[in-house]
């Protein structure tokens, strides 16, 4: 496979560090403008192994077919599959020229690229942090051997915000290389169902301009969506040439806001909850286990009744005798009580 020559404007040539890859770059665009070159539709890539810290080399892998998936849906690079790459990487290793500290060298770079017949490599790495994963993407110009972007992101332990993270980083790190490769016209609208949102295209504030279009240069857009009491939205997409990119904005309450604890207690407000046992309800009959009788009042012996001692005394006062009250022997029925005699 032929290579490409590309050149694209690094970190370092954008800062004026290194002279030749700000020549490369001007050289590059003087090129275009007089139609010297044509700059080609699509080249070839090469995802370099992915480096794992304090996670599995399964996770690694996970995360490298993400990136694979996204670099292909973006549609401006031809990837080499690992079973070609790899048995090249081996080959360099023995020779001692793919190692460990090989994308700090850009001469190292460069012989790696151009074995493995690639224009653009990628690197990921991801780690284990406090709380998440931790992602670093990194592109190489094979041309140059020079850095061309490098960006990180954080993402939770959750299998849709690692893959969210992935998605990102592989399209911010090959945005320049995409607004160079997909030459061309589009246009980027964001969409929010709640009013007066404020706008940010790549960091730049446009203002409460929701439902407008943008006509753009293709390329790779960070946008953000911001209100008062809202979470901040926040994405990242591709505008291909001819293309209309809608983002819908998907604004949630801040739960910490005071709007938000104003709704909550005005939903608690308009739904009481019901009031708990024994306040302003009917008293239910307690609940006996299976095979429990209930309990019954204890029976109320006959000489400690009222109406005993009434028939008695009216008696008594009718034959004038004398009654002495005498404890029954405790024989008798094995509880304390009376019995009555006469003389």
């Amino acid at each position: 496979m032929p290579l490409v020559c590309l050149a694209f404007v690094s970190t370092t040539a954008a800062r004026a560090e290194d002279a030749e890859d700000a020549k490369a770059a001007d050289e590059a665009a003087e090129g275009e403008e007089e139609g010297e070159e044509e700059v080609p539709t699509s080249v070839p890539a090469v995802i370099l192994p992915i480096e794992v810290k304090k996670l599995s080399v399964e996770f690694g892998a996970e995360q490298r077919e993400t990136m694979r998936m996204e670099l292909t849906a973006i549609g401006v690079y031809t990837l080499e599959s690992e079973e070609i790459i790899l048995p090249e990487l081996d080959r360099l290793k023995t020779q001692n020229i793919f190692t460990p500290a090989c994308l700090d060298d850009k001469r190292c770079v460069q012989k790696v690229g151009q074995a493995l017949e690639a224009s653009v490599l990628f690197h990921l790495s991801v780690a284990r942090s406090e709380g998440g994963v931790k992602f670093t993407a990194r592109s190489f110009s094979v041309t140059s051997g020079h850095l061309v972007l490098k960006v990180a992101d954080f993402a939770l332990d959750e299998t849709r915000d690692i893959e969210r993270a992935v998605r990102w980083l592989t399209r911010k790190v090959s945005s320049r290389m995409i607004t160079t490769l997909a030459k061309g016209k589009g246009t980027l609208m964001i969409e929010s169902v709640e009013p007066d949102v404020e706008i940010f295209i790549n960091d730049e504030p446009f203002g409460k301009k929701a439902g407008k279009r943008f006509n753009v240069s293709s390329g790779v857009f960070d946008v953000t969506v911001t209100k008062e009491d809202f979470l901040a939205f926040h994405d990242v997409v591709v505008v291909r040439p001819g293309q209309l990119q809608v983002v819908r904005a998907m604004m949630k309450l801040d739960p910490e806001s005071d709007r938000a604890k104003w709704e909550e207690r005005m939903r608690d407000f308009n739904n009481p909850k019901p009031p708990g046992p024994g306040l302003g309800t009917s008293r239910r009959k307690p609940h006996l286990p299976d095979g429990t009788e209930p309990l019954k009042p204890p029976e109320t012996e006959f000489y400690k009744t009222w109406w005993f001692w009434t028939v008695i005394g009216v008696g008594l006062g009718a034959i004038g005798v004398t009654v002495y009250l005498v404890p029954e022997p405790p024989e008798c029925s094995g509880k304390g009580g009376f019995v009555v005699t006469w003389e």
